[in-house]
């Protein structure tokens, strides 16, 4: 006689092992942050740089990887990009703003976004705050498989 009650315990089992995929966690800090907050000198997280050397990265030699944000609205971008698992370095001169309750309204707003603006090329990069720390990221290469860059506030 089969035990036909078993298979629902099974079915809960496997949906419960991949429930970070079901249900991702909220990665979006819920309250409002100041460009204040912002202003300083972000430097890249030494696992992010792990990812991008897994991915074929060979980081210049005593280059500092990390985004300087003035409180005038310019920054200093010296740090990768990455696309399709592709990484570059850019160091290059731009711009930046902190926006808040960024996202269409069908989706979930995302309280704050800071895009950077470098010739042609935007970058947006959002925050977290883990153990009273800011923290920015975006995803590294497919959203689904939640590997996250990220850069600390240096200080």
């Amino acid at each position: 006689m089969p035990r036909w009650h078993i298979i629902p315990l099974v079915i809960a089992a496997l949906l419960l092992g991949g429930c970070d995929r079901l249900f991702p966690p909220n990665l979006h800090l819920s309250r409002q942050v100041s460009s204040q907050e912002i202003v300083g000198t972000w430097l890249l997280a030494s696992h992010t740089m792990e990812l991008a050397k897994n991915d074929g990265y060979a980081p210049p030699v005593g280059r500092t990887h990390e985004i300087v944000f003035r409180a005038d609205g310019t920054c200093q971008f010296s740090s990768i990009t990455e696309f399709g698992h592709k990484v570059d370095f850019l160091d290059a001169a731009g711009t930046w703003k902190l926006e808040h309750d960024t996202g269409i309204p069908s989706q979930k707003k995302r309280k704050n976004e800071v895009s950077i603006r470098i010739k042609d090329r935007g970058i947006s990069l959002y925050l977290i705050e883990e153990r009273g720390h800011l923290l920015l990221w975006d995803f590294w290469g497919d959203p689904d498989e939640w590997t996250l860059l990220r850069y600390e506030k240096k200080g």
